[in-house]
């Protein structure tokens, strides 16, 4: 249908509109809107693994976890120790965790009432002893849950009239309550050669939760919650992790001859159902017969970065926005972040 004859058929007196019953006028308006507004382009999700935020802490590979000091501090500090022996890249273990066993040992030579959090230097003697390039030692400063019980106003209807409308209500209360956790630690690494520090940091994370009528989460399921988002960002400060982006396809077919518009079609159809090695195939094949646009060369970029090619990526991209007469959101966007990832990915290089 065309746009003019939509308009001519909504622009109708108001008195034959009326006749149109409200279903049929809701379909009016929905084919219209997507008649306007056409189908969004898929999305690809793209992984890559990002270097940590602190050099320095990939640099000592064989490590050990001292018990944290604190409330919970202990315990905390085998979760750590458990996050460390699980980080893997490329299949392989990233650190070495000398076995908690040996720290053990070590613990029943040493001053027992010896706190190694605040004294660097002995924590170094430790890592020596054990053949340790790092130590990680901590405190949790914080791991508390406060509770409160309030009230809140609610009202409900006490009287009808015939045609069942409300015209009296009656106020009342009803008990609420609520809950707010906090856990708050500062690991830190030294580096058992010369006794530095070579990360420290106070990762902090809460939550409140309130309820008039449902559960609330006990205090223990609070602060598991809130250990394992402080455990996730010390993982990304400290070793590569993966990360994530997400970049839209382009489903523009100008340009293109009917039968290359039908090959680009299947191409998007089988991005949208996850298929991107079929839409990448087909793609080249148009590309292939000698057609290239801005949406051709742009969509297979996002096919060689989401194979982990961020340099061909990059030139894709380039040569897509060198077709344009007028810059688009899309490929603004695609050259800014695939720059960032290339310069990533140098990083993580020095970090391996």
């Amino acid at each position: 249908m065309k746009l003019v004859t939509v308009k001519a058929e909504l622009s109708s007196s108001s008195a034959r509109m009326k006749r149109i019953p409200l279903w049929n006028k809701i379909f009016v308006c929905l084919v219209l809107i997507n008649f306007l507004s056409g189908c969004a382009a898929p999305k690809v999700k793209i992984e890559v693994v990002e270097p940590a935020k602190y050099y320095k802490a990939t640099q000592l590979k064989n490590i050990a976890v001292y018990d944290f000091s604190g409330k919970e501090g202990r315990a905390f500090s085998r979760q750590i120790e458990a996050a460390l022996v699980n980080i893997r890249i490329k299949g392989k273990s990233f650190f070495n965790v000398i076995e908690r066993e040996k720290l053990k040992m070590l613990k029943g030579e040493l001053n027992q009432s010896h706190d190694f959090y605040f004294d660097e230097s002995k924590a170094a003697e430790v890592g020596k002893m054990i053949g340790a390039q790092g130590i990680y030692v901590g405190k949790v400063l914080n791991a508390s849950v406060s509770s409160k019980t309030y009230q809140e106003d609610r009202r409900k209807c006490k009287q009808r009239d015939e045609n069942k409308k409300c015209i009296a209500y009656q106020n009342y209360k009803v008990t609420c309550y609520s809950k707010n956790a906090y856990f708050k630690v500062t690991p830190k690494l030294i580096k058992v050669e010369t006794g530095e520090i070579v990360y420290a940091r106070n990762i902090s994370k809460k939550k409140a939760v309130k309820s008039c009528n449902n559960r609330l989460p006990s205090h223990a399921e609070l602060l598991s919650e809130l250990k394992n988002k402080v455990i996730s960002e010390f993982v990304k400060d400290v070793a590569p992790h993966t990360g994530y982006s997400t970049l839209e396809l382009i489903d523009d077919t100008k340009g293109l001859q009917p039968d290359q518009k039908k090959l680009f079609e299947q191409g998007i159809n089988f991005a949208n159902e996850k298929r991107m090695d079929r839409a990448c195939a087909l793609w080249k094949k148009i590309r292939a017969e000698g057609t290239e646009t801005a949406a051709i060369l742009y969509n297979l970029g996002v096919c060689v970065e989401n194979d982990g090619d961020f340099n061909n990526a990059l030139k894709l991209y380039k040569n897509a926005d060198s077709l344009l007469t007028k810059s688009n959101p899309l490929i603004n966007k695609a050259l800014t972040s695939t720059r960032e990832k290339i310069k990533k990915q140098r990083e993580l290089a020095r970090q391996l």
